[in-house]
């Protein structure tokens, strides 16, 4: 026979606490960087090290769409392992930002390029049309 006793109103209180600040270290994540189906996301339990978050967007006319997310379990306890966590998503937004950057301003280098061979070429045939 097991004789042990868990006070349930303690564990909802405590499980209601834990749902609420993972939702709004969701929602901080959120700000930082969109989080796809973020509407959708819902606290679904505590797991091995993270948190982890579920959802489903049901379409109009059939069809669905699943959504998960998780994070380390240690930022619902550490305020500095949270503002690490923070920092290392904005850094990654931020290199992400600036890649995206260097891409667009190498595109735009090679239709530079391309557009002054397209006038070189222009100009040649014009001058040699003029020659003749």
């Amino acid at each position: 026979m097991n004789n042990k006793i868990i006070d349930v109103d303690s564990f909802l209180i405590e499980q209601k606490d834990i749902d609420e600040l993972a939702s709004s270290i969701l929602e901080e994540l959120n700000r930082i960087c969109p989080i796809e189906g973020f509407k959708y996301l819902h606290f679904k339990e505590l797991d091995y090290g993270s948190v982890e978050f579920e959802g489903t967007e049901y379409w109009q006319y059939g069809g669905e769409e699943s959504y998960w997310y998780t994070f380390p379990t240690e930022i619902l306890s550490s305020l500095e392992a949270r503002e690490k966590y923070y920092f290392e998503i904005r850094k990654k937004v931020e290199e992400d930002k600036q890649k995206q950057l260097l891409s667009i301003q190498k595109e735009k280098e090679k239709i530079e390029i391309k557009e002054r061979e397209t006038l070189k070429r222009l100009k040649e045939k014009y001058d040699n049309s003029i020659g003749n």
